[in-house]
C-alpha cells in the first residue's frame, strides 16, 4: 500500500508539472494535483470502487447503470454535478466534453480492436473533466491518464475489498428487475442523437466530419488505393485507404485530432499523400451544405465566402498546401521511387529554420516523475513538436549499492544529442528516432538540484544509435535506468517551440 501512494504521489506531481508546463497555470495545476488525487482515493472507496471495477471490466451491460456509475465517478474526480454523464455508443471515441455545457460523452461501445471503451473509463472521465475545468489537450491527456494509474495501482493495493464490494452490488442488481431493453435503448438513442447534434454544430471538443465529406472519402478510397500500386508502395484495400484518408481529414479540420497520434498509418509519406489527395479532392468537389445554410468547402471549416465557421479550426486554407499536423509539409504525389523517398524524409517534420548550419541549444525537453524503481516521462521535440510519453525501471545508489527508493523523485531536463545531422529536416527525424523506442540512461542531481545525465538510444544491429547529454533540475540522486517511449501526439506548429 505504501508502495501503491508513493506511485500516486510521483502521478500527482507528473499531472501538475505538466499544467505548469503546457498551461502555464497555477490553478490547473492545483486542479490537476487534486484530480489526480482523487483518482487514488477512489480506490479506497470500496463501494464505488467495486462498481468502477464491474463497468470498466464489462460486467455491467445496460446502458442506464453504466450512466448512473460514470456520474458517480464523475463526482467523485471531478466534482461533477451528479448527472452531465451521458452515455452513448458507437461513436467511435472513448468520451467527448461539451463547449457550452457541462455535458460530457462517454462512450459503452468498443473500438476498432473490439477493446471496450470503458476500459478506460476513470482515464476518460478525469481527462473530460479536465476539459471543463478549462484544460488544454495535453494538461487534460496527461492528468487523466495519471489519474487512471493512480487509481489502478491503488485498486490492486486494495483489490480484496474491491473485490468483496464488486460481488455485492452484483447480487443487489440481480435482486430487482432488470434494465429493459426497450429502456436501455430509448437511452442511448437519445444520447446518441445529442451527440450527433452537438457533433454537427460544433459543440464538441473536436471537430466530426460531416455526412457529406464521409460519403466523398468512400467515393475517393478505391481511387486514392490505386494511387499506391501506382507509385510503388504495398497495396492496401479499400477499406484501409478509406481509414487513412478519414483519419488525414479529420486532422486537417480538427487541431485536438491532430495533435492526437495518427493510427491508420505511421508512415509520413503516406499522410503527406494523402493531405495531397485531399486537397485535389475538395478542390474538385467544391462545396457542400452544412444543413444550417452554410456552404462549406469539404475537408475545411471555411464558407464560400471565406469566413471560418469553426473556432477550433488549426489549419491554413485549403489552397495554401500546407497544413499543421503531423508530417506537416505536403509534398505532390509522385509515381518514382525516389520522388516518394525524398518525400517521405522532407516531410517528416519539417522545420520552420533552413540554415544548413543550424545546431540548436537542445534538441527535446523531458519531465520525468518516478518511485520504487519505475517512472514515467513526458518529452518534447523541440524541432516539430513531437511528443512522447515514456515508462521505465531504474535503480539509485545508495554508496555503491543500488536500492529502490521509495522517496517520489523528478526531474526536468533540456537535451542535445552528441551526433546525428545537423541540417533542420534530418535533425527532427534523428530527434524522434532516438525519442522513440527503448533507451538507457545515467544521471545524476546534486544536493543543490542542479542535473546532469546521460541518454542513449537502444536499436537493432545496423540501425544508428544516438547518445544525448542532459542538463536540468531534480531531486539529489544517482540513477541508471532502461526505458521505452512512444509518440503520442504532436503539438500544433502555432504551440511547437
Amino acid at each position: 500500500m505504501a508502495a501503491a501512494g508513493a506511485l500516486a504521489d510521483v502521478a500527482r506531481v507528473g499531472a501538475a508539472a505538466t499544467a505548469v508546463v503546457a498551461e502555464q497555470s497555477i490553478g490547473q495545476a492545483i486542479k490537476a494535483w487534486d484530480k489526480v488525487g482523487n483518482g487514488q482515493k477512489l480506490a479506497y472507496d470500496a463501494e464505488l470502487a467495486g462498481q468502477v471495477d464491474a463497468l470498466r471490466g464489462g460486467d455491467i451491460q445496460d446502458a442506464v447503470t453504466v450512466q448512473k456509475i460514470a456520474n458517480k465517478a464523475d463526482q467523485f474526480l471531478n466534482g461533477g454535478d451528479g448527472d452531465r454523464v451521458q452515455v452513448t455508443e458507437g461513436t467511435g471515441v472513448y468520451g467527448a466534453a461539451h463547449k457550452n455545457n457541462e455535458t460530457i460523452y462517454l462512450d459503452m461501445g468498443t473500438d476498432g480492436e473490439g477493446n471496450r471503451l470503458l476500459g478506460s473509463a476513470v482515464n476518460t472521465v478525469a481527462h473530460e473533466g479536465g476539459h471543463k475545468d478549462g484544460a488544454g489537450e495535453i494538461s487534460a491527456a496527461v492528468t487523466g491518464f495519471m489519474t487512471g494509474l493512480a487509481n489502478s495501482v491503488n485498486a490492486w493495493a486494495n483489490s480484496e475489498q474491491i473485490a468483496v464490494a464488486k460481488q455485492a452490488f452484483m447480487k443487489g442488481l440481480e435482486a430487482v428487475p432488470a434494465v429493459s431493453e426497450a429502456e436501455n435503448r430509448a437511452l442511448l438513442n437519445k444520447n446518441n442523437s445529442a451527440f450527433w447534434e452537438d457533433a454537427a454544430n460544433n459543440e464538441l471538443d473536436y471537430r466530426q466530419l460531416h455526412l457529406s465529406e464521409k460519403e466523398l472519402l468512400k467515393a475517393k478510397a478505391a481511387d486514392f488505393a490505386g494511387k499506391f500500386k501506382e507509385a510503388g508502395y504495398t497495396p492496401v484495400t479499400e477499406a484501409q485507404a478509406l481509414a487513412i484518408l478519414t483519419e488525414q481529414a479529420e486532422n486537417k479540420v480538427d487541431k485536438t485530432h491532430a495533435w492526437r497520434r495518427d493510427t491508420a498509418t505511421a508512415d509520413d509519406a503516406v499522410k503527406a499523400a494523402a493531405q495531397q489527395f485531399l486537397n485535389q479532392t475538395a478542390q474538385e468537389a467544391g462545396f457542400y451544405d452544412d444543413g444550417r445554410g452554410n456552404k462549406i468547402q469539404y475537408f475545411t471549416n471555411f464558407t464560400a465566402a471565406g469566413e471560418n465557421r469553426f473556432e477550433d479550426y488549426a489549419n491554413r486554407s485549403i489552397n495554401n498546401n500546407e497544413v499543421e499536423v503531423p508530417g506537416a509539409k505536403l509534398h505532390a504525389f509522385s509515381p518514382t521511387s525516389s520522388s516518394r523517398e525524398t518525400s517521405a524524409r522532407d516531410v517528416a517534420n519539417a522545420s520552420v529554420n533552413a540554415d544548413p548550419n543550424y545546431m540548436p541549444f537542445f534538441d527535446y525537453t523531458k519531465l520525468q516523475v518516478g518511485a520504487f524503481g519505475k517512472g514515467v516521462a513526458i518529452s518534447l521535440n523541440k524541432h516539430d513538436g513531437s511528443v512522447y510519453m515514456e515508462g521505465g525501471a531504474s535503480t539509485s545508489f545508495e554508496g555503491f549499492r543500488p536500492s529502490l527508493s521509495p522517496s517520489p523523485s523528478f526531474s526536468l531536463v533540456v537535451g542535445r544529442m552528441l551526433d546525428g545531422p545537423n541540417t533542420p529536416p534530418e535533425r527532427a527525424d534523428a530527434v524522434n528516432e532516438m525519442m522513440g523506442g527503448y533507451s538507457w540512461s545515467a544521471s545524476a542531481c546534486g544536493a543543490a538540484g542542479f542535473c546532469a545525465g546521460v541518454n542513449r538510444s537502444v536499436v537493432p544491429a545496423g540501425q544508428t544509435a544516438y547518445t544525448a547529454f542532459e542538463l536540468g533540475v531534480g531531486t539529489p540522486g544517482v540513477g541508471l535506468g532502461l526505458s521505452v517511449s512512444g509518440q503520442v501526439g504532436k503539438l500544433p506548429r502555432k504551440l511547437a517551440p
